[in-house]
């Protein structure tokens, strides 16, 4: 069973929720971390803005103020040992196949550590090397970034989110149900460790239309490569909105029961 952690917002340096009394001193350096990774964030939108002809170009950015309530979250996350579940088949998952919600995500691995797939645009899953060639001599891996569910929405799908998994298996297949052979170098057998960054705009950032030719163009001239995408078209939500309706679509089950308990 994979087990995780969230950090919500941190004020003057201390989380605003519970903690294990082993994190209470580290509360400061998770607090700068986290805040590291949200002004990362910032700056690959502003680069998105200015790549996109977004007017002005920090329209992504300004929405994503600090200050301001949002659904970031920081989580530390653990896997067992493929060992911990040996009845486990080489088409079971650690994580199944998912995008995420936010805007953009940021990932921080360990080396040596396979697992992590992307589904390509011709429908095969494919391993993503913690150090991709060029960085094996680098003190720490590169910090992968996804694009996230929101982005996608609010950009009419011209930003596509990105489908991953994490699996158990070190398979020689390579179809829709079975593993990529794992990266030379890299092994599936070990627990597996990462540190993800979910950043979202404020709460109350509305979801309007990005002002940008280009995204303008994509959503009316290129009709066609929108078919199947569930972002090319949409209403404005506010970005509490958009969360809440990814988190339903994920877990409805859950939002189910609360619903009905509400009403008893």
């Amino acid at each position: 069973m994979t087990r995780g952690f969230n950090f919500g917002a941190f004020i003057g340096g201390k989380a605003t929720q519970p903690v294990p009394e082993s994190i209470k001193p580290h509360e400061a350096e998770l607090a700068a971390f986290r805040e590291s990774c949200h002004e990362l964030c910032r700056k690959l939108l502003l680069l998105f803005g200015i790549g996109l002809g977004v007017n002005p170009p920090d329209f992504f950015t300004r929405a994503h103020s600090p200050e301001k309530v949002s659904g970031s979250i920081l989580r530390f996350l653990h896997y067992p040992p493929p060992s911990a579940t040996p009845s486990a088949q080489d088409a079971d998952v650690r994580a199944g196949a998912h995008s995420d919600y936010g805007s953009v995500t940021l990932l921080f691995r360990l080396k040596g550590q396979a697992g992590l797939e992307i589904l390509t645009p011709k429908n095969t899953w494919t391993p993503v090397p913690v150090c991709p060639p060029g960085t094996e001599e680098d003190p720490s891996p590169p910090i992968l970034v996804n694009i996230g569910d929101l982005l996608s929405y609010w950009t009419n799908g011209l930003l596509r989110s990105t489908v991953h998994r994490v699996t158990f298996a070190s398979s020689t297949t390579n179809d829709n149900s079975h593993a990529a052979k794992p990266v030379e170098g890299e092994t599936t057998t070990d627990p597996r460790y990462s540190i993800v960054y979910f950043c979202h705009p404020a709460d109350d950032t509305p979801l309007t239309a990005v002002p940008s030719e280009r995204v303008h163009n994509f959503q009316g001239g290129l009709a066609t490569s929108n078919v199947g995408n569930p972002y090319a078209e949409r209403k404005v939500l506010s970005a509490a909105e958009h969360l809440k309706m990814r988190l339903q679509a994920t877990y409805l089950q859950l939002y189910s029961e609360e619903k009905h308990d509400s009403q008893q």
